[in-house]
């Protein structure tokens, strides 16, 4: 009846667990175009990480639904903090 408590409450404890591949992730990535497309490419990054770990689809829906409100609120941090150079176009 409550599986998905189950299932949100694992889901939080992975993202804590990977907070920091996230934060690697979101500092390494650099690929052509523009934020959503980095975006895009962390979270494939972090979705093939808990898919080579056996995580359940169910869990990793939560987790990369977590994971992209996360990601906003580093780049977010990032860029007030001045630590993402901006090309000019």
């Amino acid at each position: 009846m409550f599986e998905w408590i189950k299932d949100a409450a694992r889901a939080i404890s992975i993202v804590t667990a990977i907070k920091p591949l996230i934060e690697l992730l979101v500092n390494t990535v650099e690929t052509p175009g523009h934020g959503p497309e980095k975006k895009a490419e962390v979270l494939k990054g972090i979705k093939d990480t808990l898919t080579g770990l056996s995580v359940s689809e169910s869990i990793q829906t939560i987790v990369l639904a977590i994971a992209s409100g996360l990601i906003e609120v580093i780049v977010f941090a990032l860029n007030i903090a001045g630590l993402f150079k901006h090309k000019e176009e």
